[in-house]
Order: structure tokens, then C-alpha cells, then sequence
């Protein structure tokens, strides 16, 4: 299986990383949901026509707290679910639209305790809607 690629805009079907709690609870991947947000002056194309439509990003200030909690997979130990807050800038952490933080693959869904924290956005059962979009992957040079 190909590694995911990091900085693609991300939506609600794409995926976090696994993670385990400090009493051995395991969390499996899960699906970071939130709620979708339609750009106002930012537009894309349909494949195949030239008609515009709105950028979709996930909007990460009004999907704070709306994100589901992941279940234990293993037998009964410690915490019963993971509670997933909201989204944590990791990779994308100054390209705005619209003036909206645009959440990427790379960056994190909050969940204490788990193990690692921020669970990491890895995109792998939902495509980007924007393949050509890198956003967070070109570091400023360091000045010498």
C-alpha cells in the first residue's frame, strides 16, 4: 500500500491514524467527519466540464466538538471511547481561504489520552477532492 500523501485538502470521509490509550486501550482508524464548508469566491472545476462550482474544505472552527469518539477494539481496559474534539493544525498551519485554516492530510485529530496525539489525518479511504493541491509541504528556507 502506497503511504499517504501529506498537504492534500482534506473532507470529512478521509481517515485518522490508530492509536492506544496508557491503560492498553486500542482505537482503531476512524473516519474524522465534520462539517463541510463551501467557499464563497474560491472555485473549482467539474471533471470533464468547464462549469465552476465551490471549493469544499472542512471547517475546522465550526466542527469543534461535532467529530465522532472511537470505540475500543480490544476487550474491555481503560477509557471506552476516544473523544475527538477537533481538528489540530500539524501540517497546515498558515495557508488560509476565505480566512479559514485549511485542514490537510499531516494534520491531527485531538484525542487525549491516546497514543500518538494528535492522531494523524492519512486521507486513505477517501480521496482529495483537489489531487493537484499541496498545502503545508514547502518549508520556508531557513535564512543563513
Amino acid at each position: 500500500m502506497a503511504l499517504p500523501i501529506t498537504g492534500e485538502i482534506a473532507n470529512i470521509g478521509m481517515l485518522d491514524t490508530g492509536s492506544v490509550n496508557p491503560d492498553g486501550a486500542i482505537y482503531p482508524p476512524m473516519i474524522i467527519g465534520g462539517i463541510p464548508k463551501a467557499l464563497v469566491t474560491i472555485k473549482s472545476t467539474i471533471p470533464g466540464t468547464d462549469a465552476p462550482v465551490p471549493m469544499i474544505i472542512i471547517d475546522q472552527v465550526a466542527s469543534i466538538g461535532t467529530h465522532l469518539p472511537v470505540p475500543y477494539s480490544n476487550p474491555p481496559v481503560g477509557t471506552p471511547t476516544l473523544v475527538r474534539p477537533s481538528i489540530v493544525p500539524v501540517q497546515n498551519t498558515s495557508v488560509f481561504m476565505e480566512g479559514n485554516l485549511v485542514p490537510v492530510t499531516g494534520d491531527g485529530m485531538a484525542g487525549t489520552p491516546a497514543i500518538p496525539n494528535p492522531r494523524t489525518v492519512i486521507g486513505l479511504t477517501s480521496p482529495t477532492l483537489y489531487p493537484t493541491i499541496r498545502i503545508g509541504t514547502n518549508p520556508l528556507p531557513t535564512p543563513e
